[in-house]
């Protein structure tokens, strides 16, 4: 595994990270991947240089997600759970709402023979996880769009929306974490006829009662959901709904 630089090693310890505690204990199979540099880089809360400036940018660790940086144990099922979600499937074509670090894009490529993500987020500096994911597996494609996940989707842009004539295998939507952005979200990917949905962070009141609503609106049922972590906050995050259109 990668070695902390004593820098590193005092946000590890600031955040009590049980990352390195419990490496032993990391399922054999999915070892490498836990241990994967890449990931690390990717995972990390430690300042992070970015052009001409350092960033505290917290990935995943304090801002939920599929991994977090301090919940070793959590991270590892989820990571089993995604893998199996990208197994189970198969995409080819995917839409992502929310890269922030690039996780998903990292799961993909190591999951998935090929691929071509579509994966937006407001945050310019997503670019740059982006960047080191495709330098790092040479394999698939991923296009980033710089900008907010509503913007692509608001009905006077639509027709010249790069995703309005796409026809997409597979959603991940973890963007604005809003009833009213996961809704509008929801109903574009129902638009696209997307046959696969997942969608993150379910745990939160406001975000479950839109897909409820959404549900009952439309030709998807929820058929898997997974629960994920519990942030320094004590709030639930990174827990994961799928989704699939009954009329394919």
């Amino acid at each position: 595994m990668k070695q902390v630089t004593g820098d590193e090693k005092f946000h590890a310890e600031k955040w009590s990270s049980d990352w390195y505690t419990l490496r032993e204990e990391i399922p054999s199979d999915i070892k490498e991947y836990m241990e994967d540099n890449l990931l690390f880089e990717l995972v990390r809360p430690w300042p992070l240089e970015i052009g001409d400036k350092k960033q505290f940018r917290a990935a995943f660790g304090g801002n939920g997600g599929i991994l977090d940086y301090r919940f070793c144990r959590e991270s590892w099922e989820n990571l089993i759970y995604i893998r199996g979600v990208l197994e189970k499937y198969k995409p080819f074509k995917i839409l992502e709402t929310g890269t922030n670090a690039g996780i998903f894009s990292w799961m993909c490529s190591n999951f998935l023979d090929d691929f071509e993500i579509h994966t937006i987020d407001w945050n310019p500096n997503s670019k740059t996880f982006v960047d080191k994911i495709k330098d790092y597996f040479n394999k698939g494609e991923i296009i980033f769009y710089n900008t907010k996940s509503p913007d692509c989707f608001k009905n006077e842009w639509w027709d010249e929306s790069p995703f309005s004539k796409q026809k997409f295998d597979f959603a991940f939507l973890d963007a604005g974490h809003t009833y009213d952005i996961l809704l509008g979200e929801l109903r574009a990917v129902d638009e696209l006829k997307v046959p696969v949905l997942m969608v993150d962070d379910w745990s939160d009141d406001k975000l479950n009662r839109a897909i409820e609503d959404f549900v009952n609106e439309s030709d998807y049922e929820v058929v898997d959901s997974k629960a994920g972590t519990t942030n320094s906050e004590n709030k639930k995050v990174g827990f994961v709904k799928i989704l699939e259109r009954k009329n394919v």
